[in-house]
This record gives structure tokens, sequence and C-alpha cells, in this order.
């Protein structure tokens, strides 16, 4: 895992996707197929899709995930879980408020990848507390998303109960 990735290597997902950076969710799984994804989650795999506003999202437990997200408000989450356990949760835009088993593990680094601590706040910096989200999450997982994978990936999907 590195650190040199920064919020701004993920401007691009702003400019490129302007509607599903109103509100988007992505978790990405480490050393887990998503085939197994589907029958932890007692799912079936359905036919599957290519690019990102055809994917489906899901929850995982017993493994290690990141999960971050932004909505059509503004509201965001940052969620690192490893077995079931949350070990780090956080809003992008509010970095110095975390919580988990783990809270300050990552604040170094943090301070390194583009969030804006209150203490270091700017009136004149760009708020990139959405992409900033994307910095720590290939920091944890090595997995870099870029204009390529959202657009020619073809993603496993499936569908579980939800209950």
């Amino acid at each position: 895992m590195t650190t040199t990735t920064t919020a701004a290597d993920y401007v691009w997902f702003r400019d490129s996707y302007p509607e599903l950076g109103q509100a988007y969710c992505f978790t990405l799984v480490h050393g887990l197929p998503p085939a197994e994804v589907l029958r932890r989650l007692g799912g079936r795999e359905e036919a599957p899709r290519t690019g990102v506003e055809e994917v489906v999202e899901a929850a995982f437990d017993h493994l290690e995930r990141v999960s971050h997200f932004v909505n059509i408000n503004g509201v965001g989450s940052f969620l690192w879980a490893e077995d079931g356990t949350n070990r780090l949760t956080f809003e992008p835009g509010f970095p110095d408020s975390r919580w988990g088993t783990s809270p300050d593990e990552l604040l170094e680094p943090m301070r390194h990848l583009g969030f804006q601590f209150w203490e270091e706040t700017s009136d004149t910096a760009e708020n990139l507390a959405a992409e900033a989200a994307f910095a720590p999450a290939e920091h944890l997982t090595g997995v870099r998303v870029t204009p390529e994978l959202l657009q020619e990936t073809t993603f496993t999907c499936g569908s579980a109960k939800i209950e």
C-alpha cells in the first residue's frame, strides 16, 4: 500500500461522470471473487454488465472491504471494515470526526492524500472531499479506479434479498 495517490488524481471522476459524481457508492473488495461475494450474500449471478452505470452494489461481511459514497445532497461516507468489524468510518468532508476500532490508523496518510482537516481548512482551497475518498480506498485495496476501469470493465452482477 502506498500513499502517493491524492485527491487531485481523481478530479477526472467529477469531470467525466458529473451525474454519477452527485451520488455514488464504490465498494472495493480485496481477495474475494465475485461469485463468492454473491454466494455469501445468498444471491444469484445475473447477466454481466459493462460500465459503472450498470452495476448494482451490495454489502459484505467477513472480508476486507472499503466503501465510499456520496449522495445527491453532498453527504458522504467512507467505511473500512475487516471481518465484519468497522475499522474506520468518517464523512470525507469532515475527516476530523472518525470512528471505528482503528479511527487514527490512517490519520497520517489521510493528511497527505488530500483531506482538509479543521486546522488546515482554507477558504481558497478547492474542496476535494469526494475525490479524496478514492485515495485511501486505493491505499487500502490496491485498486485504482480509472476512467477506463469504469467504462470498459465487465462487472459480475447479482441480486440478493435484503432483510
